[in-house]
């Protein structure tokens, strides 16, 4: 039964993993120096340093940054982000480090996505092969075992919900027209986190480490299988 599920547990920690590795702070960002140009008819508001970046977020992106950490109100009601446009004024090593990420999980979180299912799916069909052919058992025993997969899934995915971004306050995405005005601060790059690269991999590591087991298994029994025929012969 372990090693039925063997491929399939691995896979799921795997991806569970990697799902709470970009949950986990990555960069975190001293802010200072900030200047608008709106009028003094406009307040600014902006959450105090540290900030806080993951894999998918970069200061780069407007969106990130009028999502809770810079807002402007006008007698009280806040402003609509589009009317908001950010100069971010950064060091170029400090850019570098944070694109590094970036690019990875932009041009490859769909081919990971796309290859964690075919691997789920892949131990799944494992779990049938192994309880039907390798070990010679019921039906009805690879189907006990696919549920207690899908189990040990749903599980694994429950455990991580508290772990994922909460919902930032309706105030920062307010609908107000406002002044379109610029804001110009400098971000210097104050600490990284190592540990979160290093849960990421990993999670990968788990992930492609089931294929290796499935293949492990199946040369195991086409050897066994040749065995036992050349006995059978001699």
């Amino acid at each position: 039964m372990l090693r039925s599920l063997l491929p399939f547990t691995l896979a799921s920690l795997g991806l569970t993993i990697i799902l709470l590795a970009t949950t986990m702070p990555l960069f975190e960002w001293q802010i200072d120096e900030m200047v608008t140009d709106f009028p003094e008819a406009y307040e600014v508001h902006i959450l105090p340093s540290p900030w806080t970046t993951r894999f998918r977020d970069s200061l780069s992106d407007s969106s990130f940054i009028s999502s809770g950490h810079i807002y402007v109100s006008k007698n009280g009601k806040s402003c609509s982000q589009d009317d908001l446009s950010f100069v971010v004024k950064r060091s170029q090593r400090d850019e570098t480090l944070e694109n590094v990420p970036q690019n990875l999980f932009k041009k490859h979180s769909k081919l990971l996505f796309v290859c964690g299912v075919m691997v789920i799916v892949l131990s799944l069909v494992y779990i049938w092969w192994y309880t039907i052919s390798y070990e010679h058992r019921s039906v009805l025993l690879a189907g006990f075992f696919t549920v207690i997969a899908g189990v040990l899934y749903v599980e694994l995915t429950q455990i991580l919900r508290p772990l994922l971004p909460r919902i930032i306050p309706f105030e920062y995405f307010g609908a107000l027209d406002c002044y379109r005005g610029i804001i110009t601060f400098n971000a210097r790059l104050s600490e990284i986190h190592y540990e979160t690269p290093i849960v990421f991999f990993t999670g990968l590591f788990l992930v492609l480490g089931a294929p290796g087991v499935m293949l492990r298994q199946v040369i195991k029994a086409i050897n066994e299988e040749k065995e036992s025929s050349k006995s059978a012969a001699g």
